[in-house]
């Protein structure tokens, strides 16, 4: 059976009339919406994947009950293709059979959207607890599809734990690794799904708690691929979805990956984005990235560079905190060792004498035990930002303090 695939998604009225039109036996009508959704159940590998798919193809056929159904999308409560039904196209039996489906359909999407919430709570306790036990700072990476993303995170923590492919929606499901600055500070690194042009929201809607490490990211590393013919489209798009994620003024880089490329670019005399970023950087109007990094997640080139750049932006957004901590209050000195940039260290009778940059939820808890001098923590944020501008302007980067 012919295919034919709409770059856009259709109504269930569209899809009727064009179907009929090119004749149901012959040709088989896919928009936009359905081939991705095809694709994201092609690559779903773990329950939640699988999960988010099967509850965005039920939330896109739903309306489109009257006129077919497809593989997956709620076969398995009529007997279709995914539990050995067959069943490509579908026609109703009537208004009665057309109410049958739409309350089968309604039912499982009500239990897989209840087992989802199962899942995302539990994974919410255990981002409480992580924050609560680590006061690390979250590392997301995102970036459209393909852009070496997963390859990017495998290089930095020297692993290849996370699946990486040359593949659209390799990954569907966050993959957190734990990750060493070069100055000795730890932060977790979290990888997501490719964003593409135009996601359809019921994807977004699907896959928000997937999408949640976004939202509680300190620092946003925004990957391209940076020798695309169309990276300055891909970069907007991308934008858009953090826009629309509340997560617009979280800081961000912009990862000009795939630069051990560059010399595609300039065979095809097309703009080179790896050695003139402005218009990538200005191509949205909420979101502006702090600066962009060249790098080959491929080769590792630049990579040191990036981490240097994730130190300093990190270190934007701490604060400076003096404190004497007694000597049995070991756990938070080796808190402080572990997530913070220490400028003072002195021992002394009372205890460590400590000057250093922490975490905000850090610096709180210390407050909570009266363990930070009194009158610092009045003006410590505005000071911490004003020297870690101090820092970003001798890379050369532009920065408020």
């Amino acid at each position: 059976m012919s295919k034919v695939v709409f770059d856009d998604e259709l109504s269930p009225a569209q899809g009727r009339n064009l179907q009929k039109a090119f004749g149901e036996q012959k040709v088989q009508v896919i928009d936009r919406t359905m081939l991705i959704l095809q694709i994201f159940m092609q690559r779903a590998r773990t329950k939640e994947a699988k999960l988010q798919v099967q509850a965005a193809q039920l939330q896109y056929m739903m309306p489109r009950l009257s006129t077919y159904m497809t593989t997956g999308a709620g076969m398995d409560s009529k007997g279709g293709a995914s539990s050995g039904g067959g069943g490509k196209f579908l026609k109703g039996a009537g208004e009665s059979q057309l109410e049958i489906d739409k309350r089968l359909f309604r039912a499982q999407l009500q239990s897989i959207e209840q087992e989802m919430e199962e899942i995302a709570q539990k994974r919410r306790v255990y981002r409480e607890k992580r924050k609560g036990r680590d006061d690390l700072p979250v590392v997301a990476i995102v970036g459209y599809t393909n852009s070496g993303k997963s390859t990017l995170l495998n290089k930095l923590c020297s692993s290849e734990e996370v699946y990486a492919d040359d593949l659209l929606f390799a990954t569907l499901d966050p993959t957190t690794r734990r990750l060493k600055l070069p100055g000795g500070k730890e932060v977790l690194v979290s990888d997501t799904v490719g964003f593409i042009q135009k996601l359809p929201t019921k994807l977004i809607n699907a896959f928000r708690a997937t999408l949640e490490e976004l939202q509680d990211a300190t620092l946003i590393l925004h990957v391209v691929d940076a020798v695309s013919p169309l990276v300055l489209q891909h970069v907007k798009s991308v934008q858009n979805i953090v826009e629309d994620l509340d997560s617009a003024e979280t800081a961000q880089l912009l990862v000009l990956n795939k630069a051990d490329r560059q010399a595609e670019v300039a065979a095809e005399g097309r703009h080179d984005y790896v050695e003139d970023s402005a218009p990538l950087m200005e191509a949205h109007d909420a979101v502006t990235p702090v600066c962009a990094v060249a790098t080959s997640a491929r080769t590792g080139a630049g990579l040191e560079e990036l981490l240097d750049m994730v130190e300093l932006a990190l270190l934007q957004q701490t604060v400076l905190v003096e404190t004497t901590l007694p000597y049995k209050a070991g756990e938070f000195l080796g808190k402080i060792h572990k997530v913070g940039t220490i400028l003072e260290e002195e021992y002394a009778e009372a205890g460590t004498k400590i000057v250093a940059y922490l975490p905000p939820s850090l610096r709180n808890k210390l407050q909570v035990e009266k363990l930070l001098v009194k009158g610092q923590t009045g003006y410590s944020l505005r000071l911490a930002k004003q020297m870690a501008a101090e820092s970003f302007e001798k890379e050369g980067i532009n920065a408020q303090a």
